[in-house]
C-alpha cells in the first residue's frame, strides 16, 4: 500500500496522509444499503423497538414509524434504521449498530456476526 502525502497549509511541509486521516476500521464505516436490508429482514419482531431505543431513538419516533407502516414489519425496521441514520449522522456507523445488536437489551449476536461477515467480504474485495 503506497503512502499518500499532503502539503500542510500552514507550514508547506509534506506529511503522510495517514497521520492526518488515520485509516478507520471496516466497522467504522457508514452502514451499507445491504446491511440495512439485512437487518430489516432478519431482526426479530420483538427486538426492533429495544434496538431503536438503544440507538437513541425516542418513543415518539418509534410510534410515528409504527403508525406510518402498520401492516409492514420489515418496512418499520427499515424506516427505524433510516431515521437513526438521519438523526445520528456520521455517528451512525456499522460498529455502533453491531454494538447495539450485541447489547444486553437486544441480544441479536447472530445478526451482528452476519453484518461483520458482509463487511469483511466487502473490505477484502478492495
Amino acid at each position: 500500500q503506497g503512502t499518500t502525502s499532503l502539503r500542510c497549509p500552514r507550514t508547506g511541509e509534506m506529511v503522510d496522509a495517514n497521520l492526518v486521516y488515520p485509516p478507520s476500521s471496516h466497522t467504522d464505516q457508514p452502514i451499507s444499503k445491504e446491511s440495512v436490508q439485512r437487518v430489516s429482514r432478519d431482526l426479530s419482531s420483538t427486538t426492533w423497538r429495544p434496538l431503536a431505543r438503544v440507538l437513541g431513538m425516542d418513543d415518539a419516533d418509534i410510534e410515528d414509524i409504527e403508525a406510518q407502516n402498520r401492516t409492514d414489519l420489515r418496512e418499520m425496521k427499515y424506516q427505524m434504521l433510516r431515521c437513526w441514520q438521519r438523526k445520528s449522522g456520521q455517528s451512525a456507523t456499522l460498529s455502533a449498530l453491531i454494538s447495539a445488536l450485541r447489547g444486553s437489551l437486544v441480544q441479536e449476536n447472530g445478526l451482528a456476526d452476519e453484518l461483520e461477515k458482509i463487511t469483511s467480504k466487502q473490505t477484502n474485495q478492495f
